[in-house]
């Protein structure tokens, strides 16, 4: 991710639209109102800050505070890793749609980039390409379910935690 100082290059904003038509889509309008209202974020806030740190640790790229959450997860021992045993196929689907959401992330911060740096012609014609709404709620509306379901998992394990509190150093 460059700095937002950095103006973006066409090549840049090319890339960047090829990447975001690959991604699946989902036009808000088209949900009802209850589906949307799931897919507005994540579920439970940030407790997908969980899985988002195991797809960073295999990519390599763990933070501290990455690194705390899988240490909290981690500390349930045989649990945890019974819930990973059976939930295998579950948590690859998350990281799966975890992989798009770092993509949405760094179309996002183009578009940041962008705001500071481009016309507003510039502006509307990536976002009709990128369609960055229509990407986050497919991304949510995917994601929220199987959040619900891995959390069941984890209560049924033993595996007891507060999903909202996931920003807190002492939680997951």
């Amino acid at each position: 991710m460059r700095h937002i100082s950095i103006p973006p290059t066409g090549e840049e904003i090319e890339i960047a639209i090829q990447e975001a038509e690959r991604l699946p889509k989902l036009d808000p309008e088209s949900l009802t109102p209850e589906e949307q209202a799931t897919s507005e974020g994540p579920y439970k806030n940030n407790f997908y800050l969980l899985f988002d740190a195991m797809l960073r640790r295999e990519e390599g790229d763990l933070a501290k505070g990455s690194l705390k959450r899988l240490e909290i997860a981690e500390a349930y021992g045989d649990k945890w890793r019974k819930f990973l045993a059976e939930n295998q196929e579950l948590v690859n689907e998350i990281l799966a749609i975890l992989r798009d959401h770092k993509i949405y992330d760094e179309l996002l911060d183009l578009y940041k980039r962008m705001c500071r740096h481009c016309s507003d012609k510039e502006l509307d014609t990536y976002d009709q390409n990128a369609s960055l709404d229509q990407i986050r709620t497919s991304i949510f509306y995917r994601l929220n379910p199987l959040l619900q379901q891995v959390l069941a998992a984890m209560k049924d394990l033993g595996i007891e935690i507060d999903p909202k509190s996931h920003h807190s150093q002492n939680a997951l």
